[in-house]
């Protein structure tokens, strides 16, 4: 976390109202983890819920009361910023005392216009994986009154100089650690990132080079999501042309889980030297 966790409130973070985010008695926090865009964001948010869980919060559906919302937000056209707009200021409108952090592409290519809407904090698509231990840690630390456990940097409202974090070769994820039951088809990200630098295209500024998540990691994850529940797993990624392994050899090992029935690939756009 650290630098690349900002605080983008306009208010006094340690100076809320007595009891203003303290759940009812006998329940734990409540957190609602919101997603928009692509299935690379579904399955991060997944991730996200199964640290929630670990960390004791119950995780609800949009349109429950929560303490706690952390957006998974999209920047691919300006109605997906508007729908991440919006989904914020209809959880705020909802929920007036709950603590609201925002990461993802819109996060990283326009902090300033969550600034604008008083969300609590942004963290960078460098710092993805910890989003929701960011989160967290400045939740509880509001609670107590304590100084910020994600360390924020006051006064800046861009991540542009942090885009350089985003050319690391080796993408290591949050990855899933759960043990409650999931739905029998999900999506498991592999991959991040793109380079082809179409000119209408904002994904490599905001998603950065193309990384890939080790197979190691990968079938850990296959493995924790089947002993779950799910049946069928969709590999999905930003450019899954840009896998730096071999996908049929990956997909080989998938299928060698028994309870996984059915493998299924997301969009895949065949590139100069692609092999599969």
């Amino acid at each position: 976390m650290g630098e690349d966790f900002k605080d983008l409130g306009g208010g006094d973070f340690a100076g809320a109202k007595s009891g203003t985010h303290t759940a009812a008695k006998n329940r734990p926090f409540r957190v609602c983890v919101h997603t928009l865009g692509c299935r690379v964001n579904q399955s991060e948010s997944a991730m996200y819920a199964d640290y929630f869980k670990g960390a004791g919060f119950e995780v609800v559906e949009d349109g429950t009361p929560a303490d706690l919302m952390l957006v998974n937000s999209c920047a691919l056209t300006e109605f997906a910023e508007a729908k991440t707009r919006r989904a914020i200021k209809f959880f705020r409108k909802r929920n007036p005392s709950a603590r609201v952090y925002v990461t993802g592409c819109y996060a990283q290519t326009n902090p300033s216009e969550l600034l604008k809407i008083g969300v609590d904090g942004v963290v960078s698509n460098a710092q993805k994986r910890s989003a929701a231990q960011a989160a967290a840690d400045d939740f509880m630390a509001a609670l107590s009154g304590k100084a910020r456990q994600a360390a924020a940097v006051s006064g800046e409202t861009s991540f542009e100089a942090e885009r350089e974090k985003l050319k690391n070769p080796d993408l290591s994820d949050l990855g899933f650690f759960g043990v409650s039951k999931i739905s029998d088809r999900v999506s498991l990200k592999i991959q991040d990132g793109c380079d082809n630098a179409c000119a209408y295209c904002i994904i490599p500024r905001a998603r950065g080079l193309p990384r890939s998540r080790g197979v190691d990691e990968i079938l850990s994850d296959a493995k924790n999501l089947a002993m779950r529940g799910a049946r069928e797993i969709t590999l999905t990624g930003i450019n899954m042309a840009k896998f730096s392994g071999s996908l049929a050899d990956l997909i080989e090992r998938i299928s060698e889980i028994p309870e996984i029935l059915r493998i299924g690939m997301g969009s895949l756009e065949p590139s100069k030297g692609f092999a599969p």
